[in-house]
């Protein structure tokens, strides 16, 4: 609206001017953003691999119902739906603290009409007014922009948290999902060895008939039988608790979620190459987040040195006011103000606050250096039990060959006559003992890979889409 016999005042033009020239900001502190690692790192692991895993390290396996059901834990898993909610909170922490880049403006609208009686005499004034306010802090000492960089630090650090639990959780899956299979493959061999224990009790009967075997022969034959019948029940019952872990992991009740119909392990894929320990700094997310805390409690340690120093508001408002309505808008006031406050005694309570600051920034240099030798330890880890997982296995089929052969022959010299049962009942029971290890330790082999495979870390969970806010709440719009 274009006001008759008012012009914009000059000094208006000089105050803006005057934020331009001061709002360069003088440091008082600064912050190191170029953060290398904070310890000697090895320039390569004990051991190598060939292959390049995928992305996502779990399509090495190639199994689409375990892919299928990562796809539901990324999208369903209650767990990282609050992740990326505590990360909707810091981004709204962020906007919050970015404000202070520009004024706040407040506008104010007051109609007022007093009446006075003096002397007998009754006057009566109204007053009329439009007004705008413009506030603004003067970065001088760089405080409101050390806020607004560590608000923006303290969302990085979020993403990277939820993108860590993303990186557990898949590993956390993944373990379940084969220890499922573990519990299915044991109950069948289960069966099996219940069928092979009633074929040797049958046998002991009939040579009990036959007066060629003793009564306690029976009993052991018998006893050996309730052994593994009694292992069934525990089996079930853990296939059933995992089960329902798994339907907890894809945020749904237990018995609402499907593994699939697979029996038996799958075959380890190839080993995978380790890379370096320096490219942990970039693949493993909870490493970057260590290293966002670093730089945001840096500049927290800024805004807290700068506390200590005067700090500047301006406040520019202007509007119009009359006495009169109809003459509201020919009438422009405007003032500037400047307000200059610093802290002159506190009893050291600025002072204590930079000192704790710096305690924060020292705990998160330590958490930072613990983070980066904890994930080259869990890499080293997981590669060495990986190893020696294999040679057990090596060897457990070794024990397996000549278990095998010992209870053939202990069963051949039982049936001439020249061997007692209880060589023979040894020998089955140590057999049966080794094929159920067996089946743990290829278990235990795919876990120590998925450790290696989560320790190493990787670029994939960068991709990952922050799930949609939940709006299904009682009394939410």
């Amino acid at each position: 609206m274009k006001v008759a016999g008012w012009k914009p005042p000059g000094l208006l033009s000089s105050f803006f001017l005057f934020l331009l020239f001061i709002t360069g900001g003088c440091a008082v502190h600064r912050v190191n953003e170029d953060l290398g690692p904070p310890t000697t790192l090895p320039e390569s692991y004990s051991d190598k691999g060939t292959v390049t895993p995928p992305d996502q390290w779990w399509l090495s396996f190639e199994e689409p119902q375990l892919n299928q059901l990562m796809d539901q834990l990324l999208q369903q898993n209650l767990d990282l739906r609050s992740a990326w909610a505590r990360l909707r909170q810091t981004e709204a922490l962020a906007v919050q603290a970015n404000a202070s880049r520009l004024p706040e403006v407040t506008g104010t609208g007051i109609s007022s009409r007093n009446k006075q009686i003096f002397n007998g005499l009754e006057q009566t004034a109204n007053n009329f007014s439009l007004k705008a306010a413009a506030n603004y802090e003067v970065d001088i000492w760089n405080k409101l922009s050390s806020t607004r960089r560590a608000a923006a630090l303290d969302v990085l650090a979020s993403r990277d948290d939820a993108e860590a639990l993303a990186q557990t959780l898949t590993a956390s899956l993944a373990k379940t999902w084969f220890a499922i299979i573990e519990q299915r493959e044991t109950l069948a061999l289960l069966e099996e060895q219940l069928e092979v224990s009633r074929d040797f009790l049958k046998v002991v009967e009939t040579r009990f008939g036959q007066a060629q075997s003793s009564a306690v022969a029976v009993f052991q034959q018998r006893q050996n039988l309730s052994s593994i019948e009694a292992q069934i029940p525990t089996a079930e019952a853990q296939l059933h608790v995992l089960e329902h872990q798994l339907a907890v992991l894809l945020g749904k009740a237990p018995r609402e979620a499907s593994a699939g119909e697979r029996a038996d392990l799958p075959q380890l894929p190839d080993y995978p190459e380790l890379g370096i320990p320096l490219a942990l700094l970039e693949q493993r997310p909870d490493i970057r987040a260590a290293r966002a805390r670093i730089n945001a409690a840096d500049h927290r340690v800024g805004v807290a040195i700068a506390n200590r120093y005067p700090s500047l508001r301006l406040t520019l408002d202007g509007g119009f006011q009359a006495s009169d309505i109809d003459d509201l808008f020919s009438n422009f006031v405007w003032g500037l103000t400047s307000n200059l406050t610093g802290p002159i005694f506190d009893a050291g309570n600025r002072k204590a606050e930079v000192d704790r600051r710096r305690a924060v920034l020292e705990t998160a240099l330590n958490d930072y250096e613990k983070a980066i030798l904890e994930a080259v330890r869990e890499v080293e880890d997981a590669s060495i039990r990986e190893n020696k997982q294999r040679e057990f296995l090596d060897r457990l089929d070794e024990q397996r060959k000549w278990s095998e052969r010992a209870l053939d022959a202990a069963r051949s010299r039982y049936l001439r006559g020249v061997g007692d049962y209880l060589t023979v009942l040894t020998e089955l029971s140590s057999l049966q003992r080794i094929q159920r290890t067996h089946i743990n330790a290829r278990r235990a082999l795919l876990d120590f890979r998925i450790d290696l495979y989560k320790a190493i870390g990787g670029k994939w969970s960068t991709d990952l889409t922050p799930s949609e806010p939940r709006t299904a709440i009682a009394g939410a719009e």
